[in-house]
């Protein structure tokens, strides 16, 4: 045991403020408390914790300069507000990343974007109109449905009537007034369903 109390470096003419461990291998400086269960804590009440000549934790508990992060395993945890962010490059993730409160904002996307990912792997958003849908591809597009491409099997009557009879109508009104239509032409009426 040194001492129960602080030491005091007081002769400002010698330099007493290293502790060198002259050994001929690598050395480790323990503090330990080996009082039962209790432990020894490095209070720094007034500096900075250095390695290098560089500081890597300060007075007020920040973090800096810090050049690598392992953590094996548990939660890495904000307790209050803060961001996660880059001075320059992006951030990689590597296994599945869940969002268990709260929302995804990302900024540089309007509104009503639907997002997908592009031949680069980085994600992009498409924008549609009213009455326009989604069509599928490498890069999904917004577009009116193709009664012909897009529609597979029987069209419903319901479906077809809807679409068909204004474009019919259409199509009669362009008729010029003085066209004759012999009987072969004449409209006939069909059953849908047969």
């Amino acid at each position: 045991m040194i001492s129960t109390s602080p030491i005091p470096i007081l002769d400002s003419l010698v330099d007493q403020t290293t502790f060198d461990l002259t050994q001929a291998s690598t050395s480790t400086l323990t503090l330990l408390n080996s009082n039962g269960s209790n432990v020894a804590n490095l209070n720094l009440s007034d500096g900075e914790l250095l390695t290098n000549g560089t500081s890597r934790l300060t007075n007020a508990g920040a973090l800096q300069n810090i050049t690598g992060y392992s953590q094996a395993s548990g939660n890495f945890a904000i307790s209050g507000a803060g961001s996660f962010a880059t001075g320059t490059g992006p951030v990689t993730l590597n296994g599945d990343t869940h969002i268990s409160n709260g929302h995804l904002s990302l900024t540089g996307f309007a509104q009503g974007g639907v997002l997908y990912t592009d031949a680069s792997a980085s994600v992009a958003a498409t924008f549609g109109s009213a009455n326009q849908v989604l069509h599928g591809g490498t890069t999904p597009t917004f577009g009116a449905v193709d009664l012909t491409a897009d529609v597979t099997g029987i069209l419903p009557i319901a479906t077809a009537v809807h679409h068909l009879i204004p474009t019919m109508a259409v199509s009669l009104n362009e008729i010029p007034a003085k066209t004759s239509c012999s009987a072969a032409f004449q409209p006939q009426v069909h059953d849908l369903d047969s």
